[in-house]
């Protein structure tokens, strides 16, 4: 299993996937730049939680984990609510037509970001909807399938129908008496036993 910095993939993607992959990896590049952006002209710490985002996006598109690109969705998500709040409060302020000649910084690089993150979110849900696709079992031999190597059996996943994270049931013990070895003529005895020195 890959380490963070360098994660390995542990799912096979369908053609569809690998085209939403590179475009998951041009929008990885871009938040980047938009978190440079925001330290800028938002703020050193939000320009840096805003890091977090495209870090986890990187380890799904590496990992091509669904889990991962669903965070970042998720992440996404929450950003559009808090810019949009705060240009709220910036047109409380200042009215909105007046806002764009105070701070027009502010308000375009907010509006930008908004744009930016209902994009993502698009290609995101694309992505996570076929990165799933390609985990179930039943989408085996439709260029859908989990890469049969040993590191899915770490993530408890399910190899082409297999146990889940090789598990194996015991198997069942049809005779509990055991033979000595070598000795081919042994056979133990099932007759009833007599106590001795007993009353």
């Amino acid at each position: 299993m890959g380490d963070l910095c360098m994660p390995r993939p542990v799912l096979r993607l369908s053609e569809k996937g690998i085209k939403l992959k590179e475009v998951l990896r041009s929008l990885m590049y871009i938040h980047i730049a938009i978190s440079f952006v925001m330290m800028i002209f938002l703020g050193l710490l939000d320009g840096i939680f805003e890091l977090i985002a495209p870090a986890i996006l990187y380890c799904g598109i590496n990992q091509n984990n669904y889990c991962s690109i669903l965070i970042y969705f998720i992440l996404n998500t929450m950003g559009i609510v808090f810019k949009f709040s705060y240009l709220v409060q910036i047109w409380n302020m200042f009215g909105f037509a007046d806002s764009f000649q105070i701070v027009p910084a502010t308000n375009i690089i907010l509006l930008l970001i908004i744009a930016f993150y209902l994009t993502a979110d698009i290609f995101t849900l694309q992505a996570y909807q076929e990165f799933k696709a390609c985990a179930e079992p039943h989408h085996v031999g439709e260029g859908r399938d989990y890469e049969a190597n040993q590191e899915l059996s770490s993530f408890g996943g399910r190899v082409g129908g297999g146990p889940i994270g090789g598990y194996q049931p015991p198997q069942p013990q049809t005779n509990n008496v055991r033979q000595p070895a070598g000795n081919s003529n042994f056979h133990a005895f099932r007759g009833q036993g007599v106590r001795l020195g007993g009353t």
